[in-house]
């Protein structure tokens, strides 16, 4: 049963992809494409980890402009965990208002680095470049409660709005936490 759970949430996980949204000459070209790899699970940590109820899984938000001769201005990610597993995971948020989230600017080997930078104010902070909601996107006015452990089970989505434009041939990627609700 747990082998069938999570091969059914990683179907729904991994086609969900996040929304970017940006303006300028290459709005059109930049890519993103969405992973999810199972970090850890509460049952055995000598075997590779399954994504079963308790498990963290990573997304990895990959975003790249391709296009050398164009830049884009004004780029927002935008993250559901609903439309991936209605009711099956929960967002971590972080601890003390420590940023929770892993962002590489520069892709190993393939691009070089964006510039795009977007700052961390704590969880319920309104003038940092990350947003929560808890209803869906209808709203970006949430206020986080992390358990102890840094998860809110009430946050939908995740908003982060990046400063400085976006050049071509570069690309970032953006890596965020969730759990497999218990």
């Amino acid at each position: 049963m747990q082998r069938q759970t999570a091969k059914m949430f990683l179907k729904l996980l991994v086609p969900a992809l996040a929304v970017l949204a940006a303006s300028g000459a290459a709005a059109a070209p930049l890519t993103i494409t969405k992973a999810a790899a199972t970090s850890s699970d509460p049952i055995d940590t000598l075997t590779p980890p399954k994504a079963i109820p308790g498990a963290v899984i990573t997304y990895t938000l990959t975003v790249k402009n391709p296009n050398l001769a164009t830049t884009a201005k004004n780029i927002v990610i935008t993250d559901s965990i609903t439309t991936a597993t209605p009711a099956n995971a929960e967002y971590y948020v972080g601890l003390n208002d420590a940023n929770p989230f892993v962002y590489t600017d520069g892709l190993l080997g393939l691009l070089g680095a964006t510039g795009l930078t977007y700052t961390w104010g704590g969880a319920n902070s309104a003038s940092d470049s990350v947003d929560f909601s808890c209803d869906g996107g209808s709203t970006w006015t949430c206020t986080v409660h992390p358990g102890a452990d840094g998860y809110d089970p009430a946050v939908t989505n995740i908003r982060i709005t990046f400063n400085n434009s976006f050049p071509g041939s570069t690309g970032f990627t953006f890596a965020i936490r969730a759990r497999v609700k218990q």
